[in-house]
């Protein structure tokens, strides 16, 4: 199997810090925020994507196909938890593209 990344991190015991601080979601330092859930690694993969799209030549990043997707990214990284797509969300976002 291959996989691109895998931040199981929600697996981990939430006293526990494992990852790179950038790419943590708020709610690892902010524990009024609520738990670490699958949201958390939404965050995560919110950041990620974002990193790989910044390095795009800006005409790439103005494309309105682009934009759509940068869209999607930028809601997986709201600081609160709620506000950000589950998974399913983000596959549906995705399916409509």
């Amino acid at each position: 199997m291959f996989k691109l990344a895998d931040f199981g991190l929600v697996h981990c015991d939430p006293i526990s810090f494992a990852g790179t601080r950038g790419f943590m979601a708020p709610e690892f330092v902010n524990k009024n925020l609520g738990p670490i859930t699958e949201k958390s690694d939404v965050y995560s993969l919110g950041v990620t994507m974002m990193c790989m799209i910044q390095v795009l030549p800006s005409a790439v990043q103005e494309d309105e196909k682009m934009k759509k997707w940068i869209n999607i990214f930028i809601k997986c990284t709201e600081e609160n938890p709620d506000d950000r797509p589950s998974c399913q969300q983000i596959l549906t976002y995705i399916g409509g593209l």
